[in-house]
């Protein structure tokens, strides 16, 4: 059996020393044990060193189940607390500006407060959210970084001005103007997943009811002008209809008539042309002819 302590011990001595005539006889002796040792156990020298140091790493890569629940830990640990890709770009960004002082009663920092240069660097650090959607996802990321903190360190608060800035930025582009029905859709879906959310200091339901309120308002009504922009092209698609039906005489007396009238005194010869299915140029020859 080889003593592979020992062995190490000579082989080091033997392979490591400097070359020189001072310490060649303790290097000779040195090689001599390791070779008498490898001999014992049926190896020569390259042979022990070999099998002694693939034990060795044997012995490395296999762990206990507590080993391997530290490097779990260990691993878990560094990528909770490494700053995400957008920490660090807002980090880099604000470096040589100076937040002002966080509200007393929340902590936090007011965007309001802060010069235009510093919030177009928040802006622009990562770039912004254009629409609801895209907002909420990022908000989502934020939460996600703050949930998993939370989970190891219970006292984490968010306390980095850039974040609290760039959050509050989010929270006012979701509560904006709602352009689109996926803007309301996405405002929903945001504000029904705020319970998981990471407080933020204004969440307030009755200010996003209103919001929703608003929202149903704006729609309702994009709704109506729909339907009467598509009663009234259906209402000219039929006086078309009829106009092409009818005889030179039947178009002319229509805009004759338009002409005489009130109404038609106001309006333009394209829209008396509208109104009575022939081409503005007819209308303007009638109109002169009359005038004469």
């Amino acid at each position: 059996m080889l003593d592979a302590a020992r062995f190490r011990k000579f082989y080091n001595f033997y392979t490591h020393v400097p070359h020189g005539a001072d310490n060649l006889p303790e290097r000779d002796n040195a090689r001599r044990m390791a070779e008498k040792m490898a001999a014992r156990a049926g190896m020569t020298l390259d042979q022990a060193e070999a099998s002694i140091t693939a034990e060795a790493n044997t012995r490395a890569s296999a762990s206990s189940p507590f080993d391997d629940y530290l490097r779990r830990e260990r691993a878990s640990r560094e990528r909770v607390w490494t700053p995400h890709p957008m920490e660090t770009a807002l980090r880099r960004a604000t470096a040589s500006f100076v937040f002002p002082e966080p509200r007393e009663f929340d902590g936090w920092v007011d965007p309001d407060d802060c010069t235009p240069a510093l919030i177009e660097a928040i802006r622009n650090a990562v770039p912004f959210p254009g629409s609801f959607r895209e907002a909420a996802a990022e908000v989502e990321v934020w939460d996600s970084i703050w949930r998993e903190r939370r989970a190891r360190d219970g006292m984490y608060c968010i306390r980095e001005p850039f974040e609290q800035v760039r959050r509050t930025l989010l929270e006012r582009k979701l509560k904006g103007r709602a352009e689109t029905p996926d803007d309301t859709l996405a405002r929903i879906e945001f504000y029904r997943d705020s319970r998981k959310r990471a407080p933020y200091p204004s969440w307030d339901e009755d200010e996003w009811l209103d919001l929703f309120a608003g929202d149903m308002a704006r729609l309702e009504a994009a709704h109506r002008a729909a339907k009467d922009k598509l009663r009234q092209a259906r209402t000219r698609s039929a006086e078309s209809e009829v106009s092409s039906r009818r005889s030179n005489a039947e178009k002319r007396s229509a805009v004759e008539e338009m002409l005489r009238s009130p109404e038609g005194r106001t309006m333009s010869l394209r829209e008396i042309a509208e109104r009575t299915g022939v081409h503005h140029q007819t209308v303007a020859n009638i109109k002169n002819e009359l005038v004469s």
